[in-house]
């Protein structure tokens, strides 16, 4: 690999092509240490939302349940990635092993986006370097992250990446056949990105601004200005088109969209949070290449990166540091430079490939196991499972009761079999009238799947068993991380970032009318019996 005629002659040292085995042997690697039992709580919505209900029936209860269960557009924005879905549950179907599948495709839904990003990142510098930062992509903690996990941000970008690719080549097209079919093929690929999860575009508008900067004969300034702006048009025009027409999605419920991430309570140490939880331990890597930008693919990089994070930082109030997926490519070309760096003032020429997997391999376990299991989850699908499995052994005929849309969507789910109940009633005792609307209890699979009351617990008839979870997990488990610092916002960050407790968010916790006696506890998960006080209807 040689290094970048943009960058001057700060790494003057070759890298050599690897050999085909080692992407087999990266992928194998990759797939063995993703993996972990932690998921978060839309992937669960998405599952059961798709596996219960058809396509249109899903954008037919999305408007009713965007008064207070999801955000507005929450699949019609997505609505690729929730046919794609629609179809992978149809072929599975249900159950924990049909989960285990599902959850297979989405980590090769990661190396299908590492393999279209080689091809993007062939366009740009070669073959060769191409090599060395698609392995460093692989292994950023955002890749770990959205492995095994069904989401549509990676989905998307596997369209929006090749879409790029067909970009560039228009760009580089010498006849006019040539530009109308990359140029084609560039606007059908970005536009199913974006209908797989529209913010995917911002991806393709941080690779054009990156290339006014890196300054490459092949892709000339005005000829990329004008492209891209026709691209941009005709992208938002067509996908807008079809929002509206095939689809039936109002403009003003992308604004709620927008609304419901930006109406979220604002907090400083959760954006600090989320950006270092993007990079971890790569930060140190980063921070050699960025003190000093003297290279134009550098450059390039810092553009294409601040493209996909400013906006979040800037405008939305709540982040996750999956919300910086896009930025996901232009940082691992960061890392990979840095890594060079570091390599170049550690080591001698020679030992240059050798230096540059050290570095890279101590970064990444030192990731996996310092900060793996401190990205944002809600469920342990291994502990949930265990507590079914002894559950089930010890109350074959029970009911279950649980608080919590997520815990009742995994259940649902992965034990079809089961009799899982939603007992969910956020303002305590008092249900909103939300709780007995049509599109509401249509979700939930019918007016006898919702306890509300306890006349409705009364009627279940058996043993009853309230099952669920106290405060999210990564920042229980922070908690207890930081206590050394005796620090009062750490010591009560319950408090402090307005966490919930899920067990409380049921009528049946404070109820005066029910009993909950302790039956098993599976860490962070706590099951109890449910026994009702009986009530004289005469007083």
């Amino acid at each position: 690999m040689t290094a970048d005629k943009h960058s001057g002659n700060e790494l003057s040292f070759h890298l050599p092509s690897l050999p085909p085995l080692w992407y087999l042997v990266a992928g194998m690697v990759f797939l063995g240490i993703s993996y972990a039992p932690y998921h978060h709580w839309d992937e669960y919505f998405y599952l059961y939302s798709a596996g219960t209900f058809s396509l249109p029936e899903l954008l037919d209860l999305e408007p009713g349940l965007a008064l207070g269960l999801f955000p507005p557009a929450f699949f019609s924005s997505k609505i690729g990635f929730v046919a794609f879905l629609d179809l992978l549950c149809g072929i599975t179907g249900d159950g924990l092993d049909a989960l285990t599948a599902i959850q297979f495709v989405f980590a090769l839904v990661v190396l299908a986006f590492t393999g279209a990003s080689w091809l993007l990142l062939r366009e740009l510098f070669g073959r060769d370097r191409a090599q060395y930062i698609t392995f460093v992509l692989l292994f950023m903690p955002l890749s770990l992250y959205f492995s095994y996990k069904v989401f549509s941000e990676l989905f998307s970008l596997v369209f929006i990446a090749v879409g790029c690719v067909a970009y560039l080549r228009t760009l580089r097209a010498s006849s006019g056949a040539a530009v109308a079919g990359y140029g084609s093929a560039a606007l059908v690929l970005l536009m199913a990105g974006v209908l797989c999860r529209f913010t995917s575009i911002a991806f393709f508008g941080g690779l054009v601004l990156g290339l006014f900067v890196l300054g490459d004969p092949r892709f000339p300034f005005r000829r990329n200005f004008l492209s891209a702006a026709v691209m941009t048009i005709l992208v938002v025009a067509l996908s807008g088109l079809f929002y509206i027409v095939v689809v039936g999605l109002e403009p003003a419920e992308f604004a709620g969209l927008f609304g419901a991430v930006q109406d979220k309570s604002p907090s400083l140490v959760m954006k600090v949070y989320a950006v270092f939880m993007s990079v971890q331990l790569f930060f140190v890597p980063l921070f050699f290449v960025l003190w000093k930008l003297g290279s134009a693919t550098v450059r390039f990089a810092v553009v294409w990166a601040l493209v996909c994070i400013l906006p979040f930082i800037l405008i939305a109030k709540y982040v996750e540091p999956r919300y910086f997926y896009m930025a996901a490519l232009p940082l691992a070309i960061l890392a990979h430079y840095g890594l060079l760096r570091l390599v170049s003032f550690l080591l001698p020429r020679r030992k240059a490939v050798a230096g540059w997997l050290v570095l890279l391999a101590v970064v990444v376990v030192g990731n996996r196991f310092s900060f793996f299991s401190l990205m944002i989850y809600e469920h342990d699908q291994h502990q949930y499972s265990r507590m079914h499995r002894e559950l089930k052994n010890r109350f074959p005929e029970a009911v279950y009761l649980v608080p919590w849309v997520s815990d009742y969507s995994f259940l649902r789910f992965a034990f079809p079999e089961e009799k899982i109940k939603l007992a969910w009633s956020p303002e305590g005792y008092e249900t909103l009238d939300f709780f007995r609307s049509q599109s509401y209890l249509r979700w939930a699979g019918g007016r006898e799947m919702y306890i509300d009351s306890p006349e409705r617990l009364a009627s279940l008839g058996g043993e009853a068993l309230y099952v669920g979870w106290r405060y999210n997990p990564p920042a229980v488990r922070l908690k207890k991380k930081m206590l050394w610092l005796q620090n009062k916002y750490v010591k009560d960050v319950e408090v402090s970032e307005g966490l919930k407790n899920h067990l409380a968010q049921s009528w049946l916790w404070e109820s005066p009318l029910v009993e909950l006696k302790p039956v098993l506890t599976v860490e962070p998960y706590e099951a109890f019996s449910v026994e009702t006080v009986v009530v004289d209807s005469r007083k």
